[in-house]
């Protein structure tokens, strides 16, 4: 049963007999300028209203949920906090930062006391003398709300979670705030006006409070319930949802334990921003069942979740059977949620000892894009050991980067192609025995289907260097002839030079070996038209590459033979660069290509 209450801030913070708590699956605070001062907007529109306690204005300020914990013996009851924690926590930094205005004036410590004793601390009737706060944060802010209650704000700093900046930046704006409303007044109007907002906001300000003894019915309220102006995201919908289900076990301990685990799971899943654990959701779901998601506009991604992932759906009670299914589901979410942050950063979650394979996954999720693919890894690694997975990476990543830069990049291929063709490799992903000669069926059909081969195979001959852009497609053909001559000539990189180079593709330059700022009339008709052809470009690194600018082929030459790089080697061991040579070298290129990209 819920019991409803219509309270005023000063009758639920001061006259009620309550502590407040923040419990650790909750979203942190995450108020922005805008809510914040909306909320200060409204107290200061009060306080023109407001005539005393007696003829107070009143303000719809929402609606509050709350658990009731347990009952102290002095009669206090510990309330957690289901939905309301922005509200109540911005009012509680606006207590502070009142008091520290009104610290900066002499006759300022009395009201100082006062508010501190009404608001912040709430004190034993047993024992007066012993007080504690009446708002407590989550565990990870707790030790840093303990040091702003203490008047000790800390700087920030790398590394500080964001909760704890938008905690810093809220106190900053209600001081900025304050500022403004008491400007070029004397020292009396300041403490005068600085209460008078604190004792409007509290007493004008109504709230509907929602109260529970029992888990369960609060958290869907919650699920349609949001803090002004902050939409809840996906994550937080469906972390009630679980909390709420997990919560209705009824054997105290048992339930105690899969709770706390839940909590923690939780709270690492949703400290990334809510866009990006939104995405991680997606990749989970189609790494789980081999489906892409529905639009959202027809049905929410909480809904799908609790419908095809959790099974919970319109369900108030569920057995427990079904709850360390649910535990356990949220623990694969968990593990899936951690390789996608290295997934998308185009790192593996494991090492990979193959310097090849690292730089071709990292392209194909960095530098073209592909996030389509994100969920194969992640099944390919729900399926298999490590050991194994790796083994089925090394052979796979080479053929989906190959594929997706001739079908997308350079072909154009509709998302929906793609996405078709990943679903079906998904489905050789979890057969007993992966195959991966049908993998390559299923990437060569799509291919085929397209005439991606055929376009490919065109622009090769054509010229694939254009100013004034990234010319990712022109670099990544370059390195893919580079890693075929090392694959043909079965030798390492460091046999062809120094064995602390490695390739960083971001960091590596297109050099024209016949320079671009040629005029027509310096060369040949047919080689000052082959300037932009795959044959008359190399690799070199950036800085090189900068340097050897509009020289002419005899001054470049040594630099080429030094070159770390094979291809670029090759070029420095010729005598003279003539159209003859720019010929059979692009005949060359355009042969290397074609094996280096066959699947």
């Amino acid at each position: 049963m819920i019991n409803t209450y219509d309270y005023t801030f000063y009758t639920l913070i001061v006259e009620g007999k309550y502590l407040f708590e923040i419990p650790n699956y909750q979203r942190h605070y995450v108020w922005t300028e805008k809510e914040i001062k909306l909320f200060l907007n409204d107290g200061y529109f009060c306080m023109g209203k407001y005539l005393g306690r007696d003829e107070k204005f009143e303000h719809y300020a929402g609606q509050m949920i709350f658990r009731k914990l347990r009952e102290e013996k002095d009669g206090r009851s510990v309330l957690e906090i289901i939905d309301g924690q922005q509200r109540l926590t911005t009012f509680m930094l606006l207590i502070m930062a009142v008091m520290e205005q009104l610290g900066m004036e002499k006759s300022g410590s009395q009201e100082i006391e006062e508010l501190r004793k009404k608001y912040l601390l709430s004190c034993s009737g047993i024992h007066t003398c012993e007080c504690e706060k009446k708002l407590k944060l989550s565990q990870r802010d707790s030790s840093f709300w303990e040091s702003m209650f203490a008047g000790t704000v800390p700087r920030k700093e790398d590394g500080m979670l964001e909760s704890q900046l938008c905690l810093l930046k809220a106190r900053e704006i209600i001081i900025g705030y304050l500022e403004k409303i008491t400007k070029e007044m004397n020292s009396a109007e300041r403490e005068s006006t600085l209460m008078k907002f604190v004792d409007a906001l509290a007493n004008s300000f109504r709230i509907v409070m929602l109260m529970s003894e029992k888990g369960g019915q609060e958290f869907a309220l919650f699920q349609i319930v949001n803090d002004r102006g902050v939409p809840l995201t996906a994550g937080e919908l469906l972390k009630a949802r679980t909390i709420e289900l997990l919560t209705s076990q009824k054997k105290e301990e048992r339930r105690d334990r899969i709770i706390r685990e839940a909590e923690e799971i939780w709270s690492d899943i949703l400290q990334d921003d809510g866009k990006t654990t939104e995405r991680f959701l997606v990749w989970h779901y189609t790494a789980v069942l081999g489906k892409k998601t529905k639009s959202i506009e027809k049905i929410s991604l909480r809904e799908q979740y609790e419908c095809d992932i959790f099974q919970c759906l319109n369900q108030r009670e569920i057995s427990m059977d079904a709850q360390e299914e649910m535990l356990d589901k949220l623990k694969q979410l968990h593990l899936n949620v951690r390789m996608c942050r290295r997934l998308e950063k185009g790192e593996f979650p494991v090492k990979c000892n193959n310097e090849n394979i690292n730089l071709l996954f990292s392209i194909l999720i960095c530098n073209m894009k592909n996030i389509f693919v994100i969920p194969i890894y992640l099944h390919i690694f729900e399926c298999y050991t490590e050991k194994k997975a790796m083994s089925i990476i090394e052979l796979l990543t080479p053929m989906l980067a190959k594929t997706y830069f001739q079908a997308k990049r350079l072909g154009r291929a509709a998302d929906e192609s793609v996405r078709k063709c990943y679903l079906e490799i998904w489905n050789k992903i979890g057969e007993e025995k992966v195959s991966m000669e049908a993998i390559k069926e299923i990437l060569e059909k799509l291919l085929k289907k397209g005439k991606h081969e055929e376009e490919f195979n065109r622009k090769i001959e054509q010229d694939i260097f254009e100013r004034n852009t990234g010319n990712f497609e022109a670099k990544f053909l370059l390195l893919m002839i580079e890693l075929q001559y090392l694959k043909e000539g079965e030798k390492s990189r460091a046999d062809f030079g120094d064995d602390s180079v490695k390739i960083v593709f971001d960091k590596l330059s297109i050099e024209h070996i016949l320079h671009k700022s040629i005029s027509a009339d310096e060369v040949s008709g047919d080689q000052y038209a082959s300037i932009h052809k795959i044959g008359n470009l190399t690799l070199l690194g950036e800085k090189i590459n900068s340097r050897e600018d509009d020289r002419s082929f005899e001054e470049k030459r040594e630099d080429y033979l030094l070159s770390p790089y094979v291809i670029t080697r090759k070029v420095g061991e010729l005598k003279v660069w003539k159209y003859k040579e720019f010929k059979e070298r692009q005949e060359e290129l355009t042969q290397v290509l074609k094996r280096a990209f066959a699947l």
